[in-house]
């Protein structure tokens, strides 16, 4: 499990599950930071809505259909 959150250098491959940080948030998305790199996506990506999502968030993807879909945000409890 630890190899899911270890030192993984982009975007999570088919079917994985990762971890970026958003860079950041714009009406049809949010742009990410992935591991390794230093500046964030010009893509942008899209997020679970029930999850309020700021620039700096460390968030949890996951490689769905040839994209990444943001799941969750990742921290201290609120």
């Amino acid at each position: 499990m630890m190899e899911l959150f270890g030192t993984a250098k982009a975007a999570p491959s088919s079917g994985q599950i990762g971890l970026a940080t958003v860079g950041a948030k714009y009406a049809d998305g949010v742009s990410l930071i992935f591991p390794g790199q230093t500046a964030a996506t010009a893509k942008h990506y899209k997020c679970n809505t029930a999850v309020t999502l700021a620039a700096g968030d460390r968030v949890l993807i996951a490689r769905v259909s040839g994209s990444v879909v943001v799941i969750c945000k990742i921290g201290n409890p609120a």
